[in-house]
């Protein structure tokens, strides 16, 4: 590498820095091109995968183009090149919000002229709105090997920073800024950090000679014969895609030792990072002692096999009430024990080969052939060998194909009895991981199905049987403890006048779609964004054979995105969403939402929404309670005085509110006849109701309504939930509520 004499140690390392917020920003911006995306077309496993098939392409797009541009303008200063990219990545990034909202309604608009085009949208969308920023990331690649060359610098060390900057983003979004901030906030603070970083790139470009690089002829010529015969780009390919399979398959482990929340993620993925920032770091230091890529590739793969192990097993470890301050960092180290050593390993070899080369052409090449790697790990993974192999099966049959394929065992026979001891130890073992309690005592896995986005299981318990969703009891065949399940359908069909059509989002275990055929509902639409909940409901008795009524239209899409683009209108629409701390449905508990809702009820309709107190913070619990009342300011909360917790506190209630004027003292619906006998009498359910509107509005006063920006059950929930210590969150919230009750607003 050529240095700049003229330029001082303490000013290089602090050009060196410069790198660092365009990591942060890129990371920023995908998780808010992920948000964007979720609303504008709806949460689905297709939309995540063409979000990060649109991002790959874009970066490889940028690395090539930028790659063969370079060499055609070699008087171009790198530094200002590099200050150009960045802005160009800062202004662009902001395109997806801006379009959110055109981009709903064409999607919608196509959907109602054939379901068929939505895709079309999607990808037009996609390319459109994230394409441009995308393309600017990708082609800063390039750009940092003239820059370290302006710095004489291994490229590896610029790579190792920008990585670092990306996993210092991954927490600093979801912790700092989304939290305190909202969305649309957070998405200047990220526009403004990179402009920062163009600027100072920009000046220091004005101060920084710059001398002609002399081209070599050959691209590759500064690699070793031996590095050369190993194909530097098939080894960038493979460890992009086995890099990728172990993201798809440890994060999907993870999230459902540690519950899918926003929390967990950020860990796992500022581990996942940080590890690859690490190996980056260290190889130079590995070039320098002439390690061969293939060994350190070969090591890794015999690593996976211990990591994996560890990482199906992390659900065994119970923190205590009393440690809880001290979850995150609990789960960090052990992130980093487990995924660190074998990732970091997979993190030396694109830097290794970045410094082996010296030309814009092939930096763009290898960057693009280890993005490709990338994608097609990741798609593979989700949609084609984890559903047949099981996150443990396929993490394991990587360690291993890795070990094999870079040759790690041919060279040292030593190495075979050492990877055959670790595939026998690390054998993986049919279990299905999760956090739940359920899975601790003993049961039987009647059901499973590894889908492209989460892992759907039925389970028999000693307490019945439950629907586990990433190793979450999601819904379940509990006695009493699952009445409200049925209420959530049957109330707001007694309180209506004459209920034709219902809608029912989130379907669980049916008992709610039952109960609203069993109230007499002409059409029930049910709809679940999983196909699998579809598919379990028939070891579930309690629907009594749901699926199989004529009435019943099952739908698989998204709840947001259904309203948004099926022309219908309801009496009823009642919904159960997944808790509201984990990641993603923020959106289903949000003032935006509601607004969908009443836009399809008729007049006089009725909506329901699950209340989850046992799993809301006493500060959420009121936010869901203030969004709810900006839209149907009439509402009341009904709360199931058969669920209750060993203390005798009320973990389950439903938010009511309708259109027009309501009277929540007649239930219409008794003077109909039900299909089977209602569990409760008409006195048992009004007594039920715990706050009138004028009650839930005193409840609600001061509190900040959940919206599609702030995010607020989503992001910081772990943080609220701990202020609380070892007290019950339903019991706080029931605190507030009796203290209201005593002021007679309980109806």
């Amino acid at each position: 590498m050529d240095s700049e004499p003229d330029l001082p140690v303490p000013l290089r390392r602090l050009a060196c820095l410069l790198v660092l917020p365009g990591g942060a920003a890129a990371i920023g911006w995908q998780l808010l091109w992920q948000h964007h995306a979720s609303l504008a077309l709806g949460v689905s496993a297709q939309a995540t995968a063409l979000v990060v098939t649109t991002m790959m392409a874009g970066m490889m797009a940028g690395a090539l183009l930028a790659s063969r541009w370079l060499p055609r303008f070699p008087g171009v200063h790198p530094w200002l090149l590099y200050a150009m990219l960045e802005g160009a990545a800062a202004l662009t990034g902001n395109l997806l919000s801006w379009l959110r909202d055109p981009v709903s309604y064409l999607d919608a608009a196509a959907y109602k002229v054939s379901p068929s085009l939505a895709p079309v949208i999607l990808v037009l969308a996609s390319v459109v709105a994230i394409g441009p920023a995308t393309v600017a990331i990708g082609a800063t690649v390039p750009v940092l090997g003239q820059l370290a060359r302006s710095l004489g610098i291994p490229v590896s060390r610029l790579y190792a920073i920008n990585t670092g900057g990306a996993a210092l983003g991954a927490v600093w979004i979801p912790f700092g800024l989304l939290p305190t901030l909202g969305v649309g906030s957070s998405q200047t603070a990220v526009m403004s950090l990179q402009l920062a970083a163009a600027f100072g790139a920009w000046m220091l470009g004005r101060r920084l000679r710059f001398s002609r690089p002399v081209r070599s002829a050959d691209p590759e010529s500064s690699l070793a014969d031996s590095e050369r015969a190993a194909n530097p780009y098939l080894l960038a390919f493979v460890t992009g895609l086995v890099t990728f399979v172990l993201e798809v398959t440890w994060f999907r482990t993870i999230r459902s030792a540690w519950l899918s929340t926003v929390d967990s993620f950020a860990i796992v993925l500022f581990a996942f990072l940080i590890a690859l920032a690490v190996g980056a770091a260290f190889a130079p230091w590995c070039r320098r002692r002439r390690v061969r890529l293939a060994s350190i590739l070969g090591w890794a793969g015999l690593l996976i096999l211990p990591a994996s192990l560890a990482i199906a097993h992390l659900d065994a470890v119970q923190i205590p009430a009393a440690q809880l301050n001290w979850k995150p960092v609990i789960w960090l180290i052990l992130a980093l024990a487990t995924m660190g050593p074998p990732v970091a390993l997979l993190g030396v070899s694109l830097p290794w080969l970045l410094d082996a080369v010296r030309e814009p052409l092939a930096w763009g090449r290898l960057y693009a052939w280890n993005t490709l790697g990338c994608a097609v790990g990741a798609l593979a993974a989700a949609w084609l060998l984890l559903p047949v192999l099981g996150p443990g099966w396929l993490a394991w049959g990587a360690g291993i194909v890795l070990a094999i394929l870079t040759g790690c065992c041919q060279r040292v026979p030593w190495r075979y009895a050492v990877l055959l001891l670790l595939a026998v130890l690390t054998f993986p073992e049919d279990r299905l991981s999760g956090a739940s309690t359920l899975l601790r005592l003993p049961h039987r896995v009647v059901a499973r199905e590894y889908g492209p986005d989460v892992t759907t299981a039925v389970i028999e318990s000693p307490h019945g049987r439950a629907l586990m969703i990433d190793g979450y009891a999601a819904s379940g065949e509990f006695g009493a403890l699952t009445h409200y399940m049925d209420a959530m359908g049957r109330l707001p069909m007694l309180l209506h006048k004459n209920p034709r059509d219902a809608l029912v989002i989130c379907v669980g275990t049916g008992q709610t779609a039952h109960a609203l055929r069993d109230e007499q509902a002409a059409t029930v639409t049910a709809v679940d964004v999983n196909p699998a909940v579809f598919e379990f409901l028939r070891y579930f008795p309690s629907n009594r054979g749901v699926l199989q009524d004529p009435r019943i239209t099952a739908v698989t899409m998204d709840g947001r995105a259904w309203l948004r683009r099926a022309d219908r209108s309801y009496d009823v629409i009642t919904l159960e969403p997944m808790p509201p701390l984990f990641a993603g449905t923020n959106a289903l508990y949000s003032v935006e939402f509601y607004q969908l809702i009443a836009a399809r009820l008729r007049p006089g309709g009725m909506a329901a929404q699950w209340f989850p107190m046992h799993l809301l913070s006493p500060e959420n619990a009121r936010s869901v309670a203030a969004a709810f009342l900006e839209v149907f300011p009439n509402a009341v909360l009904w709360i199931d005085p058969s669920n209750v917790d060993p203390q005798g506190t009320p973990q389950q209630g439903v938010l009511l509110g309708g259109r027009g004027e309501l009277d929540w003292k007649r239930w219409p619906g008794f003077d109909r006849k039900s299909q089977s006998p209602r569990p409760l009498t008409v006195e048992s359910y009004g007594a039920a109701i715990a706050l009138g509107a004028a009650g839930l509005h005193e409840y609600a006063d001061g509190a900040r309504p959940v919206t599609d920006d702030n995010l607020l059950l989503t992001h910081g929930t772990q943080r609220h939930l701990r202020k609380i210590g070892g007290n019950s969150p339903a019991g706080e919230t029931m605190k507030t509520i009796r203290a209201i009750q005593l002021k007679g607003l309980r109806l």
